[in-house]
């Protein structure tokens, strides 16, 4: 901002910088507090022209880095009126690892039986073979949207297996699925049986939609680091 703007600013309070434009990019609707009428999610996105900007190297040839926000609006009897918003989640680009896809390409939100469920999607084009997929789950509670569930997959294209982290937030149970066949064993080979183990989740935090969500795996290891390191082998490739 200029001196002399910011001097007519302070004499003229009401004259501000215009705020950037935001634009939709997902939606989904679905009645999520049982009062029969059909409520709405939103993702939108900044769209300042200042934050995309050139990648010089692999990956796309411009990065978007404008962030992005999920709101919630509850249906009235006046409209909609916007209930919770979250501003954590990940632009559509990262500058630091431009050969990440979106996390958030297709559709990543789903509302049922008043649950709203975030799909987010994490994979490289180049630079890494891992790719996972978590899936974080809300409930209207108590006047907010809680965490109730949380669901997070993983595998390496360059191996023969997945893990799996399940989380129960209400009953603080934890699944875990590892040896998940993900190609057919070469040469005939008989595959791994996949397993299945549980442990109790130690954190009783309560996590709400305007707050970083935790990562299941990460949970995982603060819970039963035992469970984490034979989840951390049953994907194969440290067998």
């Amino acid at each position: 901002m200029k001196p002399a703007f910011i001097l007519l600013a302070l004499m003229l309070p009401g004259l501000t910088l215009a705020a950037p434009a935001w634009k939709t990019v997902q939606q989904a609707g679905g009645d999520l507090n049982g009062d029969g009428r059909t409520d709405k999610v939103i993702i939108e996105q900044a769209q300042d022209p200042q934050k995309i900007i050139k990648n010089e190297n692999l990956g796309a040839s411009t990065l978007n880095l404008n962030p992005r926000r999920l709101t919630v609006l509850l249906a009235g009897a006046n409209g909609f009126q916007p209930a919770a918003r979250a501003t954590w989640l990940p632009a559509e680009h990262n500058r630091d690892t431009p050969c990440l896809e979106d996390p958030l390409g297709g559709d990543s939100l789903a509302v049922k039986n008043q649950v709203l469920t975030l799909n987010m999607h994490y994979w490289l084009s180049c630079g890494s073979y891992g790719v996972s997929q978590t899936a974080y789950a809300y409930r209207l509670q108590h006047g907010k949207f809680t965490l109730i569930g949380a669901d997070s997959s993983s595998y390496m294209r360059n191996g023969g297996y997945g893990t799996a982290v399940s989380i129960n937030f209400p009953a603080r149970k934890i699944k875990t699925t590892g040896y998940i066949p993900i190609f057919e064993e070469e040469n005939g080979a008989t595959p791994k049986p996949q397993q299945d183990r549980w442990a109790r989740l130690k954190s009783r935090k309560r996590y709400t939609l305007a707050e970083q969500p935790p990562e299941p795996y990460e949970l995982l290891e603060q819970s039963d680091p035992q469970l984490g390191a034979w989840l951390s082998r049953a994907d194969g490739r440290s067998e």
